[in-house]
């Protein structure tokens, strides 16, 4: 085997028809605009819609976009169409000196508004040791202040969606958030679904244990109609930041904290953790599992399903960059995918596209997922020999695989000959776990996932 074709990082050449498993692709098409700044501490992504008042009027699922950390062109925000697949500049989130620019424990979320017709708000935290707090109407493009946060949000600030809730008889919108800095101060916000109000801030139990919030503090909340006796408020997830291995949750309904696992040791929790709720694949109900990075510079891509019994925790393929300072994820609910940036020195925009595997087949010691659609590639196992085994019938080939957390297993290439080309990893010696592939060819590239069983 003669190794000569260099294989591009997973995910990068991924058209949306060549995926027929889990897997990173670039979903950003074209130059973001991001003007003169990489995605740094303080950036922030969420998922909601635009207003587009035409005839009839219409609604555009968008993504947006806050910069932070940039003082060449502070508080830069944009939104991504998920179905034009283009971006469209938006006013800047309002400052008036260098203190009320974007930094640490930026954030942003979005909710709806006392209408039928409008396609919500977006929320920003400034952050940046300020207690600066913002809506923003997609229809007028314009950003109004809200009530301030009641403590400076600094460093592991978070803030999200948390449901419209019947608040003392009144059906409100509402909103979680952690200050960060050290502290472990936590609030909700809300507004009544009727009438005019800017809505108002309540303090509610302090952090679990009243542990302190840092660098990479993320939230996300799931409205668990699985379990509507016990969280009929929904439940919000927690990462607290720098230096945690742990996962924590919050039930509004009982105003209490509490320890949801342990995460396995080289999932130490840093600056870039990021969080977002997602849809249970075995469910057609919406935002039932969670996703999240870990942050400080690992790869680990973790999906929570707070249902799921024993095996709740699961590694998904791992992120095409390391999550830095000012990575952020989201769910879009309408693509079934997840939109990411990977903070520090990077421009680069993803997609995490939930495919829906066919059933696994047992072949030997790993079981294979069906092999990328639209390439002249066959991948399998070799039964009994802690083989897989790629084949291409026509041009080059070349294979990456890599484990749950990022780490590269193999990585090789083979010319074509007059039968083709062939790679055989055998991963006799490599631990049992989930796998993901990459396969290049020159018809394009494509991805899949395969288990080493002992």
């Amino acid at each position: 085997m003669k190794l000569s074709m260099t294989i591009a990082v997973a995910g990068l050449l991924f058209a949306p028809a060549l995926l027929n498993a889990d897997c990173w692709y670039c979903g950003f098409e074209g130059y973001p605009g991001y003007g003169l700044c990489d995605a740094k501490a303080g950036s922030a992504l969420c998922y909601g819609l635009e207003y587009v008042p035409t005839s009839p009027p219409t609604l555009v699922n968008c993504v947006w976009l806050l910069h932070g950390s940039c003082p060449q062109d502070p508080n830069h925000f944009q939104r991504f169409s998920t179905t034009s697949r283009t971006w469209t500049q938006r006013a800047n989130l309002p400052y008036s000196n260098p203190r009320e620019y974007v930094g640490w424990g930026g954030a942003l979320a979005h909710g709806p508004t006392p209408s039928t017709v409008d396609s919500g708000r977006v929320f920003a935290f400034t952050g940046n040791n300020t207690c600066l707090f913002w809506g923003y109407s997609p229809p007028s493009n314009q950003w109004f202040s809200r009530p301030s946060v009641p403590w400076p949000v600094g460093a592991g600030g978070a803030l999200c969606y948390g449901g419209v809730q019947n608040l003392d008889g009144t059906l409100s919108a509402v909103f979680y958030a952690l200050v960060g800095g050290g502290y472990p101060y936590f609030y909700r916000y809300s507004y009544p679904m009727q009438g005019a109000s800017d809505g108002s801030w309540v303090g509610r139990a302090n952090f679990y244990q009243g542990y302190g919030v840092y660098a990479g503090g993320a939230l996300a909340w799931v409205p668990r109609t699985d379990s509507p006796a016990v969280y009929p408020m929904g439940q919000v997830f927690a990462l607290r930041g720098q230096g945690s291995y742990h996962l924590y949750s919050y039930n509004p309904a009982t105003n209490a904290w509490r320890l949801e696992c342990t995460l396995p040791y080289e999932m130490l929790v840093g600056s870039g953790a990021a969080m977002s709720p997602g849809p249970d694949r075995d469910d057609p109900l919406p935002y039932e599992d969670i996703r999240f990075f870990v942050g400080g510079h690992a790869r680990a891509y973790v999906v929570w399903n707070p249902a799921g019994g024993t095996s709740k925790l699961t590694l998904s393929q791992p992120t095409p960059c390391q999550q830095n300072a000012g990575a952020a994820l989201c769910e879009a609910e309408a693509t079934h995918a997840c939109y990411a940036v990977f903070g520090e020195s990077t421009r680069d925009t993803f997609a995490y596209h939930d495919g829906f595997d066919p059933p696994e087949e047992e072949g030997g010691q790993s079981r294979v997922s069906a092999g990328p659609q639209g390439l002249p590639v066959e991948v399998r196992a070799g039964p009994g020999e802690h083989r897989f085994i790629v084949s291409c019938a026509a041009g080059p080939v070349a294979l990456k695989v890599v484990d749950a957390l990022g780490r590269v297993a193999v990585k090789a290439s083979a010319e074509a000959s007059s039968a083709g080309a062939e790679l055989t990893w055998r991963h006799g010696s490599a631990r049992a776990g989930v796998y993901f592939y990459t396969i290049g060819t020159q018809a394009g590239s494509g991805s899949g996932k395969l288990a080493v069983a002992r």
